[in-house]
C-alpha cells in the first residue's frame, strides 16, 4: 500500500532535507510512501500566546488534510491530536473514501471533559491505529475516548541520530535540565539548593514564571535545539523532574530520548511513562515524585562517583540506540501497516 505522510512539522521548505521511518521501512517492506507537505511552517511553541488551537490553525490544518486524503494514496499516517481529528472528520462523510489512518506519537496535553472531551471522542473515534509513546498512555486515551485499547499501540519515541560535536565539560562540570510542560521544578530547585551543584537549566520564562532559582542555576533562554544538544553533551548527565498528576498522559519522553542518544545518564521522576525509558541503576535513576531527599540522593550519588556515571553513560548510549532509533521504530511499526494494509 501507498502511504501519505502528513505530518505537521514537514513543510513545502524542508521537504527536501527532512525524512522519517519511511527511509528504514521502505529497506524491509513493499510499503511506499509519500510526504504531503504543510505549506508553511508551525508556530514554534514558545512563541504560541496561547495552549489552545485557534481557528485559523484550525484551518491550516483542514487544509493540509485536505491535501492528504485526496491523494492517490491509499493509507494516511499523521501525528499531533490535530490531524487525526481532522482525517477522521473526513472518515465520517458517508460516501467519503474509507482509507485507514495511523496516528503516530499520539498525545494530548491534558484531558480535560465536557465539549473538549466530546469533541475528541466524536472526530477520533474511526482512527485505525493511535501509536503512544508510553504503555501507560494505552488505558488512559482508551478510558478517555471510550474507544478498545486493541486501537492503541505502545512504540517508544524513536528519534534520528544526534551528532556527537562536544566533550564533556572537564574544568567547570555542570549537570543540565531541560523542558518545560509538567515539570516540578519545586522539588528540583530545593534538591540543587541543598546540593550546590551547578546546573545550566534549559527551560521557558513561562514556566519560570514567578520562581527563584537557586545561586547555582542559570537559565538560558531563547535557545535552540541544538543549543540544547550542546548543553546535554557537555553536562555530566540530565535531570527530568516531573510532576506527578492523573490528568498528565506523559511528560519528559523527548528529553529522556534525546539525552540518552546522546550518552547521557538520567535522572527522572518515576511518572509520566519514565519507567518505559529509564532502566533504574542501569541508564539512570527514577526517583519518587514530590521527593526531595530521593531526586538530591540521586543527584549526589550520580554527580560524586565517576566510575557510575561512565558506566551508566555507555549504558544510556547503548539501550537508546537499540530501543529508540529510526530502525527500531520503524520494525515497531510494520506488523501495524500490514494488518491494516490487509483491510
Amino acid at each position: 500500500m501507498r502511504w501519505a505522510l502528513a505530518f505537521p512539522w514537514i513543510t513545502n521548505d524542508n521537504i527536501d532535507q527532512e525524512y522519517w521511518l519511511d527511509k528504514y521501512l521502505a529497506e524491509t517492506t513493499t510499503h511506499q510512501f509519500q510526504f504531503i507537505p504543510r505549506s508553511k511552517e508551525l508556530a514554534k511553541f514558545s512563541a504560541r500566546r496561547s495552549k489552545y488551537t485557534s481557528v485559523a490553525e484550525w484551518v491550516d490544518y483542514w487544509q493540509h488534510g485536505q491535501q492528504a486524503w485526496h491523494s492517490e494514496c491509499g493509507g494516511i499516517i499523521t501525528g499531533f491530536p490535530q490531524m487525526p481529528a481532522v482525517f477522521g472528520a473526513h472518515k465520517k462523510f458517508p460516501l467519503g473514501k474509507k482509507k485507514p489512518v495511523v496516528a503516530w506519537c499520539f498525545a494530548i496535553g491534558n484531558l480535560s471533559t465536557g465539549l473538549r472531551q466530546s469533541l475528541s471522542q466524536w472526530s477520533l473515534h474511526d482512527i485505525d491505529r493511535f501509536v503512544v509513546v508510553t504503555e501507560r498512555e494505552r488505558k488512559i486515551y482508551s478510558d478517555w475516548l471510550g474507544l478498545p485499547i486493541e486501537r492503541f499501540q505502545f512504540i517508544p519515541h524513536c528519534d534520528k541520530p544526534i551528532p556527537i560535536e562536544w566533550e564533556q565539560e572537564v574544568d567547570d562540570p555542570f549537570i543540565t535540565a531541560q523542558g518545560s510542560a509538567h515539570r516540578d521544578f519545586e522539588t528540583f530547585f530545593q534538591a540543587i539548593e541543598q546540593s550546590k551543584i551547578k546546573t545550566v537549566l534549559a527551560s521557558s520564562k513561562v514556566a519560570l514564571e514567578g520562581k527563584e532559582l537557586p545561586s547555582t542555576v542559570t537559565a538560558p533562554f531563547g535557545i535552540s535545539r541544538q543549543d540544547c544538544w550542546k548543553l546535554n553533551q557537555q553536562s555530566r548527565f540530565s535531570v527530568v523532574p516531573m510532576m506527578d498528576r492523573p490528568d498528565i498522559p506523559a511528560a519528559g519522553i523527548v528529553t529522556i530520548v534525546e539525552a540518552m542518544l546522546m550518552g547521557r545518564p538520567v535522572i527522572a521522576t518515576r511518572c509520566n511513562g519514565a519507567e518505559d525509558y529509564i532502566v533504574h541503576g542501569e541508564t539512570g535513576f527514577l526517583v519518587e515524585p514530590n521527593s526531595v531527599d530521593s531526586l538530591k540522593e540521586a543527584i549526589e550519588t550520580l554527580w560524586h562517583d565517576d566510575q557510575l556515571r561512565e558506566k551508566m553513560s555507555l549504558a544510556a548510549k547503548q539501550y537508546a540506540d537499540k530501543h529508540f532509533s529510526y530502525q527500531g521504530g520503524a520494525h515497531a511499526l510494520l506488523p501495524i501497516l500490514d494488518e491494516l494494509s490487509k483491510g
